[in-house]
């Protein structure tokens, strides 16, 4: 082990004091770097929490923290907040560095300096926790290792066992049935939209901001077998493109069985409606006691990148947690 990762190269900083229990943290930070007690603005997020800077070099370690209480993946978030940074994302591998797959790279101009930077996010119930190290760009080289296990060793010490906001619980009565989950924001439109039959094997919720639509989550069930991915997908893109919505060429992936379902397949759909951009995410879940189709579409991640990330964790939420009730009441 190389003795910049040794246990001895750091101490350990905890931050517990804060009156809010989730934003609470602790990582390591390398020996004999100053604690500023008044942190600048955070590079990342809203809340700067502390700010740490090497006596013998421009490297730094900054921890901050935005409220976040809609549905959305880290990964996701992390990627929203660095492109509003106008930064340059890189790749750590030329400097021999391995990133984490939850971390993102980037290279920003500070006057005359280029500065690299690497973020880590944490969800923390309806909060964000970020870390974010620097060093001149000819310094990271020399220090990646250090700043890379600062940015790893970050970590809540409270974790929340709560999602970033409730989630609700929908049921389809249809043979089969199932129950699936849903952020409490997207909501059902005036059910008198549906015929009743349709109502027992299908749900549409819709994400609004006032009087607009941000985004659409529809999540179908039918018998085993009696649709293919391809078919359902057609079904779901065909009154869209009846009104005038451009889809281009649309993939469907195979990925594999995991413990609930034999098939799994997933398609990313881009298309346009007008001058506005749209995205869609299709999920569809094959078992011996029937097939689910998951399916959130919204603006496109430059058009409204907000809407995008939300859209997309809505049907990643339902996905994952779609379930087929049997008649003896069991999943």
């Amino acid at each position: 082990m190389s003795r910049l990762l040794q246990p001895t190269a750091f101490r350990r900083r905890c931050a517990d004091r804060i009156a809010e229990p989730l934003l609470h943290w602790e990582c390591l930070i390398p020996m004999g770097w100053e604690e500023w007690g008044d942190p600048p603005s955070p590079i990342r997020g809203d809340m700067a929490l502390a700010h740490f800077r090497d006596h013998d070099s421009d490297a730094d370690v900054r921890v901050s923290a935005s409220f976040v209480d809609r549905e959305v993946a880290t990964p996701a978030w992390l990627a929203l907040v660095v492109a509003m940074s106008n930064e340059r994302v890189v790749s750590l591998s030329a400097l021999g560095y391995e990133s984490p797959v939850d971390a993102v790279n980037t290279e920003a101009v500070v006057g005359e300096t280029v500065i690299r930077r690497m973020t880590r996010a944490i969800r923390n119930g309806p909060w964000m926790l970020f870390v974010t190290v620097s060093a001149p760009r000819e310094d990271f080289a020399a220090r990646g290792g250090l700043l890379l296990a600062t940015a790893l060793s970050f970590r809540a010490l409270q974790p929340s066992r709560h999602p970033a906001e409730p989630r609700t619980l929908h049921a389809l009565d249809g043979e089969p049935a199932i129950t699936f989950l849903a952020p409490q924001s997207w909501t059902a439109p005036d059910p008198a939209a549906e015929s009743p039959r349709r109502a027992r094997t299908r749900r549409t919720l819709l994400l609004k901001e006032a009087e607009a639509t941000l985004g659409m989550l529809r999540v179908s069930v039918s018998n085993p077998g009696a649709v293919s991915p391809q078919r359902a997908l057609s079904a779901l893109l065909g009154p869209m493109r009846q009104s005038g919505t451009r889809f281009e060429g649309v993939p469907i992936v195979a990925c594999g069985p995991d413990a609930r379902w034999s098939q799994r397949f997933l398609a990313e759909v881009s298309g346009s409606h007008g001058e506005m951009l749209l995205t869609g995410y299709f999920h569809f879940l094959s078992s011996a006691s029937g097939d689910v189709a998951v399916w959130s579409v919204s603006c496109s991640r430059d058009t409204h990148p907000v809407a995008w990330a939300l859209a997309r964790r809505a049907g990643e939420i339902a996905a994952m947690s779609a379930t087929i009730i049997h008649p003896d009441g069991h999943d």
